[in-house]
């Protein structure tokens, strides 16, 4: 068993291959009370977004293993993936009361209700995983940045700057962080320069990050380079062809560069991709009547947020 285990996780990373799963489930076969396997198998079913067979396969984790609490935490995020949220939820309480000094369970149900857009719940779990974790360190920056995230979701950007530099410190500016920093400063037409440098350095760390490029493209564009921030925006799509948002840049940049037909189809392209609620009369107004209408509607929208909300 242990050496069909030890083939399986060796093929593990391998999501072409089905071989991992066939190793691990002989495994299981000749030893069911394999946890550490039964967990592997589990993560191969993630790996392949089989949700409902990660379910099942973290089923199988005895309940007196070391590996029982991480396997109801996977397996409370396998069901939000499933859409059942509540359920998730339930059982990453659960998990929490019985060992309420681990910050696993609440900073998975802070990322679900991220994901979710409830930020305001986001925000409290994260607080309470601050709370438990002994104080600001580099072993727990992500909690400062997803924090930082849910605050200025709400438009209490004050706060969220804060904890948005105290994570970049603590991650030795790690590229999320800076990307993250830099794209909100560039929003808020702040600061233009450093959000720039900050948002180059993030590129060269992962220059196949579409979100990343997409924001060193936005800077230019707000900066007034047209032509750069084509470029690179059209870099971004082709890396994430699947996001709104960097579709929408992309629309706009061409528009200023005089490629109109092509903005209207990045704008219907973007369109059609689910964007944010409050996108869609913009985007609808930009396909309509240009670019500059849809910057009044938006102007008039965030007239309507809080301070510091996010503008895109």
């Amino acid at each position: 068993a242990e050496a069909l285990y030890g083939l399986g996780s060796a093929l593990a990373n391998d999501t072409a291959s089905n071989l991992a799963e066939l190793y691990l489930r002989l495994a299981l076969y000749m030893r069911p009370d394999f946890d550490i396997a039964q967990s592997l198998l589990a993560g191969t079913y993630e790996q392949q977004e089989r949700w409902a067979d990660a379910v099942a396969a973290y089923a199988k984790v005895d309940e007196d293993s070391a590996l029982y609490l991480n396997a109801r935490i996977q397996t409370a995020l396998a069901l939000n993936e499933l859409g059942k949220e509540e359920e998730a939820i339930a059982i990453l309480q659960a998990v929490s009361k019985k060992a309420p000094g681990k910050l696993e369970p609440i900073v998975a149900m802070g990322d679900i209700y991220r994901a979710k857009e409830n930020y305001t719940k986001a925000a409290q779990q994260y607080e309470r995983a601050i709370a438990l974790s002994g104080g600001p360190g580099p072993a727990n920056w992500t909690l400062y940045y997803a924090r930082g995230i849910c605050l200025e979701r709400l438009g209490q950007w004050d706060k969220a700057e804060a904890d948005l530099l105290l994570a970049l410190d603590l991650s030795n500016e790690h590229p999320l962080v800076l990307n993250y920093l830099g794209y909100s400063w560039v929003e808020q037409h702040r600061k233009l320069d450093e959000a720039l440098d900050m948002i180059e350095k993030a590129v060269e760390r992962r220059p196949n990050d579409g979100f990343i490029v997409d924001s060193l493209g936005w800077a230019r564009y707000r900066l007034g380079e047209y032509d750069l921030a084509v470029k690179y925006l059209e870099r971004a799509a082709e890396l994430q062809p699947g996001d709104p948002t960097i579709n929408e840049h992309l629309g706009d940049a061409l528009w200023k560069v005089g490629r109109r037909i092509e903005a209207r189809f990045q704008w219907s392209h973007a369109l059609a991709m689910e964007p944010e609620e409050r996108r869609v009369g913009i985007l609808r107004t930009k396909l309509d009547l240009g670019l500059e209408a849809g910057e009044g509607v938006e102007s008039e929208l965030k007239g309507t947020l809080p301070d510091g909300a996010a503008g895109s």
